[in-house]
């Protein structure tokens, strides 16, 4: 659902810019497109200089640097996050000693919430906070 709505939002900002779109040569009928990876295929990817959506996620992704970061470093990934999907967890090898990689099972994309639904708590904070302080 999540996905849907932002999908569709871009495919608005599509018609919204058609005639910018049009006068550039790209397509403005994104009836078809049914995936982010789709909608940066034809519009992300090309206009920013990629030649497909693959070689824009491999180019920007911070994961080839991960195994040369030198600072303590803390990454939270939620497993049920719609948009990173198992492929984008980086195994071991790829971290440095410096990384620890934390796979919290729930958490969404940015919500990392806990306790029940009438009195939610905002855990990564303090998370992050107990991280930093390991370096006070």
């Amino acid at each position: 659902l999540y996905q849907r709505v932002l999908l569709n939002r871009l495919k608005e900002k599509v018609q919204q810019k058609k005639h910018m779109l049009t006068n550039a040569g790209y397509p403005t009928d994104t009836s078809q497109i049914h995936s982010f990876e789709q909608f940066d295929d034809i519009y992300t990817a090309p206009l920013h200089g990629f030649d497909s959506a693959q070689h824009y996620y491999c180019s920007c992704s911070s994961r080839q640097f991960l195994g040369r970061i030198s600072t303590p470093t803390l990454i939270i990934q939620s497993l049920d996050d719609p948009f990173m999907t198992d492929a984008v967890i980086p195994t071991d090898e790829e971290l440095s000693a410096q990384v620890a990689l934390e796979l919290a099972d729930f958490g969404g994309h940015v919500g990392f919430l806990g306790g029940g639904k009438l009195l939610p708590q905002f855990w990564l904070e303090s998370r992050i906070l107990k991280q930093v302080r390991q370096f006070l």
